[in-house]
C-alpha cells in the first residue's frame, strides 16, 4: 500500500503569498489612470449638456426672430392669416394680450378698411439670458407702415424683448416689452400694444 500524501487546501483567508505584490508607484499610476478616466468622463458629460443648452438657446432665438418677424409683417388684405400667426405663439400672460388685441374683430376690421401695412427687418437680435429654462431675446428692427390715412410711409426702429418658455416641447412667448415704439398716431398698433409690463 502506498503511502497517502497529506492535501492541503489553501486557507482563503491566509493572502496568498505567491501573487506578485504592486509597488507604490503601480499603484499610483492606476489611481492616476482612472482620475485620468473620470475627469474625461465628467468633461464629456458637461460638454454633452453645454451642447444641449446651446442647442436649446439657438431654437429660442430662432423662435424669437419667427415671431419679431410675425409681429412687424403684416397687411391688411391678409391681416386674419398674420394676425393668427402671432397669436399662435403665445402663451401665459402675452397669450392673453395677444388674445384681447389681435383676436379683436374691430381691430382687424379697422385695419382692413385703412389698408394698414407693416414690414419689418430685423437688424440685429441676440440673446440677453438664459435661466431656468426661460430665454430672453432683444432685437432692433427697422420697421415702415403705411395706411392710408398716412401722406406716405413712416419709418421707425424698434428695440424690443421677447421672453420664451418651452411649453411642451416647443419654445413660446410668454412676454414682449416694446423699449422704443413709433412715434403716436402712426398707425402700428402691431408693435405699440404689444409691451407687457
Amino acid at each position: 500500500m502506498a503511502p497517502v500524501e497529506a492535501v492541503t487546501t489553501p486557507d482563503p483567508l491566509v493572502a496568498d503569498r505567491s501573487a506578485p505584490k504592486r509597488s507604490r508607484r503601480e499603484t499610483l499610476l492606476l489611481l492616476l489612470v482612472l482620475a485620468g478616466f473620470t475627469g474625461t468622463l465628467a468633461f464629456g458629460l458637461a460638454w454633452n449638456s453645454a451642447r444641449g443648452h446651446d442647442d436649446a438657446v439657438n431654437q429660442a432665438k430662432a423662435t424669437a426672430r419667427n415671431f419679431l418677424t410675425a409681429l412687424t409683417n403684416f397687411d391688411g388684405k391678409t391681416i386674419d392669416a398674420d394676425f393668427n400667426r402671432i397669436i399662435s405663439y403665445g402663451t401665459g400672460a402675452f397669450a392673453s394680450q395677444a388674445d384681447q388685441f389681435y383676436a379683436d374683430k374691430d381691430t382687424r376690421n379697422a385695419l382692413r378698411v385703412r389698408q394698414a401695412s407693416s414690414r419689418g427687418e430685423i437688424k440685429d437680435l441676440f440673446v440677453q439670458s438664459s435661466v431656468n429654462g426661460r430665454v430672453r431675446v432683444y432685437s432692433v428692427i427697422d420697421e415702415t407702415i403705411a395706411n392710408n390715412a398716412l401722406p406716405a410711409p413712416q419709418a421707425d426702429e424698434l428695440r424690443i424683448e421677447v421672453g420664451l418658455t418651452r411649453v411642451k416641447g416647443s419654445w413660446r412667448v410668454y412676454d414682449v416689452r416694446v423699449l422704443q415704439a413709433p412715434p403716436g398716431g402712426s398707425g402700428a398698433p402691431a408693435t405699440s400694444t404689444t409691451a407687457a409690463s
